[in-house]
């Protein structure tokens, strides 16, 4: 698995492995973050789950870069997905992978 880092405040916060308490909390994560993702619910839920997992307080990852918290909650999204089913997850701009 690829090293997950976000960096606050000059502090850096790694993930480089996941578990079955992760499994659970996306699985949670998905259920919370609903189907609308312009709503403050989808946010709250996908900071919820990525302060849960990196281990970092909410209020500072509310202050982090917007664009690499993204960034790692997709790497961590496709890296849970994929231990747990051997594929990563397709995301918005990917098509499902096919069997032939």
């Amino acid at each position: 698995m690829k090293e997950i880092k976000i960096v606050i405040d000059g502090k850096d916060y790694v993930k480089k492995g996941f578990t079955g308490e992760d499994w659970l909390r996306l699985l949670d994560y998905i259920e919370a973050a609903g189907d609308k993702i312009l709503t403050k619910q989808f946010f709250d839920a996908r900071y919820d789950f990525l302060s849960d997992v990196m281990k970092i307080d909410r209020k500072k990852l509310e202050k982090a870069d917007l664009e690499e918290v993204t960034a790692a909650f997709k790497e961590i999204e496709s890296g849970i997905s994929s231990a747990f089913f051997g594929t990563p997850v397709a995301t918005e701009n990917e098509a499902p992978a096919t069997q032939e």
